[in-house]
């Protein structure tokens, strides 16, 4: 089976394979499998990832061959939309698939994956995992793979922060095996970290033997040797090397440029004109710009570029003039000469140097563009509207898309996209590119109107199905951004298939509306094929809301996913994804007190993880013991929910749990042992997630004795077991009994937060925003404030008011509040990103 496992099969194999996998499953599955490639390969994601899911579900996926192959794709499609969690997820299921293998562990197919991984988990935000895969891979990968596993590791340490022993490994390997391929990469990673004289000691080693790749670096070296006070040396110790051969031309470009860091931009000036004298000399040349050869005429763009700043401008314009009669086929010199008369204020003559370029170059479309490019830029559209008719019907494919943004510019809208069209069939323009030109001519654009009229008619033309990926998505992106939902909508009421709903749904959550996404992904038929990928995304887009209706709304959408595991009487085959979901349903159901949901969800994992091709990782484990105590606590089984909250041990849980069983404690009268653990909390950054929260227990409950205390511990029991309404009357009346004091705040705070978990929005408002008005306690006016960022407004959109971000942040600076702000306002940037 081992070399079955490592290629992909035709079905002529599975011939062979009848005894493990029917004949006609095989088929079936290799249909749906020539399906989602079919799809991927249109960049249609939603309908490849449909059909790779279908493959997946499917009761014969043990014994398909081509599971690799699947993961992989469905990898490459979270990857591809900025997704990596997700992404990680199908990508560690292919790595235990090649595991699995003799021999496969140390292949470059292996190292391959490892590296697809470990990228993903970067950019997910998991640093130090990432960081712990590069160090395993240089133990068992093949050596051919180390620099770039060396390279990743470099860029890996400038997110987190490893250990001295493992930079000093890191550094040792680098400096003994690869100094001059990756020393560059480590001095800029010392220089990051504020290692400035690690960092200068490499730069010393590194410059002299390649200054060419010192120009890549200049920036970092200025810094570093500014901050050791040794660039006086530097460029004395460069100006020593320079002569009058090509071999010195580097160290005189090195020389310039750190020169100009140095805000001495006329030394550098001088410095070239005094060299390029002495080149002239040499050859019996008087003026420099007569200067001919690949190596003089990159210096004499750099002299132009100087002398532009530091020195005399009619000047540069004799000898660009000079320079472009000797090559007069040389665009560059061209566009320099007329940014120079721009800069003289000769708008007329710089006109001029495009249409004498265009004349000389008609028979070459490229540029014959340029110049047109250029003529727009000069607002001259007459004119490249009529360089442009010159070449009409000659423009080859692979330059079409320039012809579609230049017909754009000028106004010729149907022109532009039927440019668009052909330059698709080149194969050399992405279809994301083509639709970030139309959207920035509609950024530009005083009216867009036109645009979306004639990118509607040319999506009528064709059938949904065969819509051009670059179509249906400015279509879509350019509606939604410029208020033409209307119109757009209506454009779909044809589609059956319902999939243009699922796009626009996706990029009306990247735009922020919500509230239309909702109704676009509630819309989507119940026939539908996409009516599943439907409720999941509506489901995560529900489960955002932290209400308890909400809550309850989202796990009735995910639940089907999930329901066969749920419902089956003994161990069930899991994947990774289906574990997050099983997680995922858990949580929403804690999260609207439906606790023996959730305790299905956790008894489905925890008997079927045998299933798994790898274990639980330590993280997940400890995400289910917290699970399982919430839903015990809401059961009222206080004892066994504390013994499973405190089996948690891994950072990134351990704060909840300890937070809960603090409110455990309090609700079971344990008020010293609560009140130590809220402490421990509160003064650890480790938990600072939770500080806040910690801390502003640990100011209600500090006044409170007798029956006050009884009244803050009941509401705590009632708020743990989801009974809002019962806590509500034990918080007013402690509010009434601590008037003007921190409790009574505290007490107020936690009313306007039942509010909004049971969907009463508008009287959290009201009630926090009267709160406001009174507060003295500044850790309860920040929480109360960016809790009210949190609320959906009247309309019922969440809007996330960046600007509000930006106050808490000014007002709370280095507090933990501050952190809390910055952090949501990063995610809620993220969203919209992706």
């Amino acid at each position: 089976m081992r070399c079955l496992m490592r290629k992909p099969c035709g079905i002529g194999l599975y011939l062979l394979l009848g005894c493990y996998l029917p004949i006609a499953a095989a088929v079936e599955l290799e249909e749906l499998r020539s399906a989602g490639d079919m799809a991927l390969a249109q960049m249609d994601y939603v309908t490849a990832k449909y059909y790779f899911d279908r493959i997946r579900e499917s009761e014969d996926w043990p014994l398909y061959p081509n599971r690799m192959d699947v993961l992989n794709k469905l990898g490459m499609i979270h990857e591809n939309q900025s997704q990596y969690r997700e992404a990680v997820e199908y990508y560690r299921e292919v790595l235990a698939i090649l595991a699995e293998q003799e021999s496969s562990t140390g292949d470059s197919t292996f190292a391959f994956y490892e590296l697809r991984y470990a990228d993903c988990l970067e950019r997910a935000g998991f640093y130090a995992r990432a960081g712990d895969l590069y160090r395993q891979m240089l133990e068992t990968s093949n050596s051919n793979m180390h620099v770039a596993v060396l390279q990743r590791l470099i860029h890996n340490y400038g997110f987190h922060t490893p250990s001295e022993e493992q930079m000093q490994t890191l550094h040792d390997r680098v400096v003994r095996d690869n100094l001059e391929t990756l020393g560059w990469e480590l001095a800029d990673l010392y220089r990051i970290r504020e290692a400035s004289t690690k960092s200068y000691e490499l730069y010393e080693q590194l410059w002299p033997k390649n200054p060419n790749m010192a120009l890549h670096y200049v920036a970092p070296m200025a810094e570093v040797y500014i901050s050791v006070k040794r660039l006086d040396e530097l460029v004395d110790a460069i100006h020593a090397l320079l002569d009058s051969s090509a071999s010195g031309i580097p160290f005189l470009l090195l020389e310039m440029q750190l020169l100009e860091h140095a805000n001495r931009g006329e030394d550098a000036l001088h410095l070239l004109e005094t060299y390029l004298t002495e080149l002239g000399k040499r050859d019996g040349i008087t003026n420099f710009g007569d200067l001919v050869g690949t190596d003089t005429n990159d210096l004499l763009v750099k002299w132009v570029d100087l002398a532009n700043r530091y020195g005399d401008v009619e000047l540069v314009e004799r000898q660009i003039r000079r320079i472009t009669q000797r090559i007069p086929m040389d665009m560059r010199w061209h566009e320099k000469l007329a940014n120079v008369l721009l800069r003289e204020g000769k708008s007329v003559e710089a006109l001029q140097v495009w249409k004498d370029w265009a004349q000389k170059n008609r028979a070459n479309p490229l540029a014959v563009i340029n110049a047109a490019r250029q003529m727009m830029n000069l607002d001259s559209s007459e004119t490249a509207m009529d360089v442009m008719a010159e070449i009409e019907g000659r423009i080859p494919p692979a330059l079409a898309i320039q012809e579609g943004e230049i017909a754009l510019r000028l106004g010729r809208i149907n022109q532009a996209l039927s440019a668009y069209t052909l330059a698709t069939t080149s194969g050399a323009v992405h279809p994301d590119q083509i639709v970030n030109s139309i959207a920035a001519y509609a950024e530009r654009a005083s009216d867009v109107s036109p645009l979306v009229a004639s990118l509607l008619q040319a999506a009528t033309e064709t059938p949904f199905r065969d819509t051009p990926s670059w179509l249906r998505d400015a279509l879509i992106q350019i509606t939604i951004r410029f208020g033409h939902q209307a119109e757009l909508e209506a454009l779909t009421t044809g589609d059956e298939s319902d999939v243009w709903k699922i796009h626009m749904a996706r990029e009306a959550l990247n735009q922020g509306k919500r509230k239309w996404t909702r109704h676009l992904l509630e819309s989507i038929s119940a026939e539908s094929l996409y009516k599943p990928t439907a409720d999941l995304e509506l489901a995560s887009l529900i489960g955002e809301e932290t209400d308890v209706p909400s809550q309850r709304r989202a796990a009735e959408l995910l639940k089907p996913a999930i329901v066969d595991l749920l419902e089956a009487t003994g161990p069930v085959r899991l994947t990774s994804t289906a574990v997050d979901r099983l997680l995922q349903y858990g949580n929403y159901c804690l999260n609207g007190y439906q606790p023996g949901e959730a305790l299905s969800a956790v008894r489905c994992i925890e008997s079927s993880s045998i299933t798994l091709s790898h274990p639980l990782d330590s993280s997940t484990v400890d995400r289910l013991s917290l699970a399982r105590g919430r839903a015990l606590v809401q059961f009222g089984s206080f004892q066994p929910g504390l013994d499973a909250i405190d089996t948690v041990k891994t950072n990134d849980v351990a704060g909840d749990a300890f937070f809960l069983k603090a409110n455990v404690l309090l609700a079971l009268n344990r008020i010293e042992d609560a009140r130590a653990l809220l402490t421990e909390i509160a003064e650890s950054r480790q938990y600072n997630k939770n500080s806040n929260d910690a801390l502003a227990l640990l100011c209600a409950m500090e006044p409170l004795v007798g029956d006050s205390l009884e009244l803050f511990c009941l509401s705590q029991l009632y708020q743990l077991q989801g009974r809002k309404d019962d806590a509500l009357p034990a918080l007013r009346q402690l509010a009434v009994e601590r008037y003007g004091e921190e409790t009574e705040e505290w007490a107020r705070f936690a009313i306007g937060k039942i509010e909004a978990e049971n969907g009463n929005w508008q009287s959290a408002r009201e009630e926090w925003e009267r709160l406001l008005l009174d507060v003295d306690h500044p850790l309860i006016h920040g929480i109360t404030r960016l809790n009210l960022t949190r609320l959906p407004q009247p309309s019922g959109e969440i809007i996330a008011d960046m600007t509000a971000y930006q106050k808490i942040m000014l007002d709370f600076p280095d507090t933990l509040i501050f952190d809390l702000a910055k952090m949501e306002a990063q995610q809620v940037s993220a969203r919209r990103i992706q």
